[in-house]
């Protein structure tokens, strides 16, 4: 028998947790995959992780590399690690430096961008009605509304890759 498994075209997200499994496996310190155990990271992290890349044959694309870290940096979870004034982290897990003010408030800044944008985009701002008097209702009928134009609607098929089990 034959399972079809759905063509996936979001590669991008496998390739930055392919990558980010690279990461964790040279650091485990400073890229855990338990978000319990995540610390801030050195302010030159990005330049000793592209020194690390360059010294090592087959690892990889950098920029895939590179990526990883900035979605990890990106997060909230890391973000309130940062806020929360723990000491930065070198990529073997040893501290280097406190976290700054300047740093705290950088983090509190981007994660109250980020619950702005979930706000956003969970509920809309409803639109203000402008306040009127309810308008009488006419007597006589409406005429009818102008046809509209239907809106053209493109289906596309899902591809489907057969692999045999």
């Amino acid at each position: 028998w034959q399972r079809r498994i759905p063509f996936v075209t979001k590669a991008r997200p496998r390739r930055i947790s392919a990558a980010y499994a690279q990461l964790n496996a040279a650091f485990p310190l400073a890229f855990p995959l338990n978000d319990a155990e995540i610390r801030p990271l050195a302010v030159t992290i990005r330049d000793d992780l592209t020194g690390w890349i360059a010294t090592q044959p087959g690892c990889g694309p950098a920029r895939k590399l590179l990526g990883a870290m900035q979605r990890h940096c990106s997060r909230e979870t890391y973000r309130r690690t940062v806020i929360a004034g723990a000491m930065r982290i070198n990529l073997a897990g040893e501290p280097v430096e406190a976290v700054t003010p300047a740093g705290q408030a950088h983090a509190e800044s981007r994660i109250a961008a980020i619950l702005a944008a979930r706000a956003e985009t969970v509920s809309p701002k409803p639109q203000s009605q402008p306040k009127t008097s309810p308008k009488p209702q006419p007597t006589s009928p409406a005429p009818p509304a102008k046809a509209q134009a239907m809106p053209t609607v493109i289906v596309k098929k899902r591809r489907t890759v057969i692999r045999p089990d």
